[in-house]
């Protein structure tokens, strides 16, 4: 992360200075803030910073990415590229899946036929 500016700074100790009041008992009680929308200038001016995401692939990241209509070339590519192989994983799953269950019946048929025929 680089730098932060002393309007960051500022934000992250209101975000750290709560109104909580002791509730008696053991819990702690907050009180309601009021927050406001910021302006459509205060956003140009002040826009978010990727830095406040702990990865650049969070959720958060790629909604703000989004948002703000980044190329989407990167990620048709990625998409592209991993699809098919996701594709394949499951179909191995399921092929997997088939065989395992045939085994586990053929193996209780065995065995009900073992009991079967000590009871006769």
């Amino acid at each position: 992360m680089g730098a932060r500016t002393r309007r960051q700074q500022a934000a992250l100790a209101a975000q750290s200075d709560s109104n909580e009041s002791p509730a008696g008992n053991g819990t702690v009680e907050k009180s309601p803030r009021k927050t406001r929308t910021p302006s459509k200038k205060e956003v140009k001016e002040n826009p978010v910073s990727t830095d406040s995401f702990a990865s650049p692939w969070s959720a958060g990241a790629l909604e703000m990415a989004r948002a703000n209509k980044i190329d989407s070339t990167w990620p048709w590519i990625i998409t592209g590229i991993s699809a098919p192989v996701m594709a394949l994983k499951q179909i191995i799953n399921v092929v997997q899946l088939v065989k395992a269950s045939n085994w586990l019946v053929e193996g209780d048929m065995a065995n009900r036929r073992a009991l079967r025929g000590k009871k006769n």
